[in-house]
């Protein structure tokens, strides 16, 4: 019977499925059982639709100007910052051969749009864009790193049943239907990133509105009044500070609240998304959100649009042929069959398991990953804003200004020795070489690198290890010079200080090796 449900499997397919009565907690079976509840797919379907043509357009910003973008990003210089755990990960030699994989990603994202080929699409566009997110550190956004996450879900649901050219090729795989983990494991995905936005701002200097207020006032010019004033008061300044804060914590249950309150949060959502766009310019990020925040909607809720919004207003050829398209007495039909014999059925497929478990798992991991940098800053001392312990992955978006200057030192053997010396005083190793050149960072970094790793710890000490292993090999040395930086900066406006032990050598640990004993604590607010 092709009408039966994922989890009406026969007998011969359920090696290893257990017995729901098996299953002592009542409250855990009405879990599961909702886990699985038949929904709505055109609000998925809608979702891909809308989510592969914003990637759709992100790529070509790429490949425009001839590849202007590309060059920029992964070959404005041979060194590129690594993340832990990904040193092996490589840009190509050929730069065509980056072109190309954005030819493909470009491709990918069409078809994902238009539902073709989707779990190889998907897959493709996973794959090919996590690689070049991963290619330098120093490039990191948020944004790139929520493309990554979706992307990598996307692969999982069931977003091609309808609405695509999948179901054309391959109709038996159409339905009106899918499970409900499917949609609500991006509806918590972005609860969680609104909660830990929100959460990084309980600090000292978002608490009194920095660096909020200075980024506000140089945009105040070209605001129209009264925003222009509210940029530049105290009042709309700590406002603007204070209610961001409050909606990030909160706009997670108000989306998960349902009825009106979620339509009030829909609204504020798209206010906040606009303003932000507008004032920051933060590239994708406010279109993914939107993107993402329609899945909060009823699940039904394209096709209730067009029933009562479009078809109404269209020529009656045209209104029949949509009916059709839309089925919706088909999906009632198909809806009240799964849930009949959802409730009839006793057994718990190995594949189900494996999806619940998978969906926890992940979701767990997105929940807990966030909160290791703030445990790193609770023993190992100093704002995470400062230190930089764990800042990556944790969605702390739009929440410091780290103006950092840099100057790179090497201790070298004095250049006056006699050359019968040349032995023994390279021999005496790096202590004893007293000689202090300054780096040309220039030669080593791009402009935009050199300003990233001025104020991440974790890139400076990438830095210090590349430029030892430069001057070794151009020097021919017996082994690495010490290297010593002078670093200055100033967090969130705040008076400027050092960064760094201007006399330790950052050579003196191996890299990835945390706390950093050559990092100097944040001075306290006057």
């Amino acid at each position: 019977d092709k009408q039966r449900t994922l989890l009406v499997v026969q007998d011969k397919e359920m090696t290893g499925a257990y017995q729901w009565n098996q299953l002592t907690s009542h409250s855990l079976r009405s879990f599961l059982l909702r886990w699985y509840e038949p929904v709505d797919n055109s609000s998925l379907c809608v979702f891909r639709i809308s989510w592969g043509l914003i990637m759709l357009w992100e790529i070509l910003t790429y490949l425009e100007d001839d590849s202007l973008k590309a060059t920029f990003y992964f070959y404005d210089s041979t060194f590129r910052f690594h993340f832990y755990g990904f040193s092996w990960i490589n840009a190509p030699e050929d730069p065509f051969l980056i072109d190309l994989l954005l030819w493909f990603l470009l491709i990918a994202a069409l078809f994902i749009a238009l539902g073709f080929l989707y779990r190889l699409s998907t897959t493709v566009f996973f794959l090919g864009f996590t690689y070049l997110y991963l290619l330098d550190s120093a490039n990191y956004l948020n944004h790139f790193y929520l493309v990554s996450v979706v992307s990598f879900l996307l692969i999982f649901v069931p977003a091609n049943r309808a609405l695509s050219l999948d179901v054309a090729w391959c109709p038996e795989i159409y339905s009106t239907t899918a499970p409900a983990w499917s949609v609500w494991l991006f509806r918590v995905e972005v609860a969680v990133v609104y909660f830990y936005a929100g959460f990084a701002k309980i600090n000292e200097d978002w608490l009194r509105a920095e660096p909020l207020r200075h980024w506000l006032g140089r945009r105040a010019g070209g605001a129209p009044f009264p925003i222009n004033y509210l940029f530049k008061s105290e009042f709309g300044v700590y406002s603007f500070s204070y209610l961001g804060m409050l909606w990030d914590l909160a706009a997670g249950p108000l989306l998960l609240a349902g009825g009106r309150v979620m339509y009030f949060a829909q609204f504020v959502a798209i206010c906040f998304h606009f303003m932000n766009k507008m004032i920051f310019n933060i590239g994708i990020f406010p279109w993914l959100m939107l993107a993402l925040q329609t899945l909060y909607y009823p699940f039904d809720w394209p096709r209730v649009f067009v029933e009562n919004y479009v078809i109404p207003y269209l020529p009656s050829f045209l209104s029949r042929r949509i009916d059709i398209v839309l089925d919706s007495e088909e999906f009632q039909k198909n809806s009240q069959r799964f849930k009949k014999e959802l409730i009839k059925e006793t057994r718990l497929g190995r594949k189900e398991i494996l999806v619940v478990a998978f969906v926890t798992l992940f979701l767990v991991h997105q929940t807990i990953l966030p909160v290791r940098g703030y445990v790193l800053c609770y023993f190992l001392g100093g704002p995470l804003a400062w230190t930089e312990y764990g800042h990556l992955f944790s969605w702390r978006m739009k929440l410091r200004s780290k103006d950092c200057s840099l100057e790179l030192f090497v201790m070298l053997p004095p250049l006056n020795y006699k050359h019968k010396d040349k032995d023994r005083i390279l021999a005496s190793g790096p202590d004893k070489w007293t000689r202090k050149e300054k780096v040309r960072l220039m030669d080593l970094v791009s402009g935009s690198q050199a300003r990233e790793a001025a104020g991440r710890p974790v890139m400076l000490h990438q830095l210090a290890h590349h430029a030892g292993q430069v001057y070794q090999h151009n020097l021919n040395l017996p082994t690495a010079p010490h290297v010593k930086a002078s670093v200055n900066c100033s967090l969130n406006y705040r008076p400027r200080q050092s960064f760094v032990d201007t006399e330790a050598n950052l050579n003196s640990h191996p890299l990835w090796s945390w706390p950093y004993p050559w990092l100097l604590p944040l001075k306290p607010l006057p």
